[in-house]
């Protein structure tokens, strides 16, 4: 969306996102008071382009001054409610600049930031296996701004062929080996796993 709004609305400006509705900007955008909608349309499942409307609007100013009020201990930092649908709380301005390249870069989940394992294998079996990743997040302290980052881990489905990933959900240690069709029960279990993780790659 900035590449193809650049000329129009963006010009230099790198804008951050939060990932909800929260665009922040270091200069004001050229848009009208009562906001801007911008048709936007990405590429979806199967090869059919999904259109979007997406709504810019000027909420307001985050307030360094209050950054610098935390910092000096005047005032203390409001809590960051990330549930909240607009935030000009400085802290969590700060905190989605830094988040902003690394959720480009990195599968984001939650807070936490994993990638793809080279050359290591953790499987957890039922088609899963172990991402290792990092947790940050942005604190006021005395004086100066924290970054605290933790090692995170979590599991992911494992990219595979469909019959492999079929044997370990259902425990087949060698498929020319199974003699008869699959049992109801199995069929459900798969179904289950399998539904809404499947890409098909060619």
């Amino acid at each position: 969306m900035v590449q193809h709004f650049k000329v129009t609305i963006f010009g230099d400006r790198r804008p951050v996102y939060d990932g909800k509705r929260s665009l922040y900007t270091a200069n004001p955008l050229p848009v009208a008071t009562t906001g801007v909608d911008l048709d936007v349309t990405l590429p979806g499942e199967g090869g059919k382009d999904r259109p979007f409307k997406v709504s810019v609007k000027f909420v307001s100013r985050v307030s360094w001054h209050l950054l610098h009020e935390v910092l000096t201990g005047r005032t203390l930092p409001e809590p960051l409610e990330l549930d909240k649908p607009i935030s000009t709380n400085p802290v969590h301005a700060v905190d989605v600049v830094l988040r902003h390249l690394p959720s480009m870069k990195y599968t984001p989940v939650g807070r936490s930031f994993f990638s793809a394992p080279e050359g290591y294998d953790h499987p957890l079996g039922g088609g899963r296996e172990v991402w290792f990743g990092f947790h940050q997040s942005v604190r006021p302290a005395m004086w100066k701004m924290m970054l605290n980052i933790d090692v995170s881990a979590t599991a992911f489905y494992k990219a595979q062929p469909v019959i492999q990933f079929m044997c370990e959900v259902l425990d087949i240690h060698n498929i020319d080996e199974q003699p008869r069709p699959l049992t109801d029960s199995h069929r459900v279990k798969f179904t289950k796993e399998i539904k809404d993780n499947f890409q098909l790659v060619v």
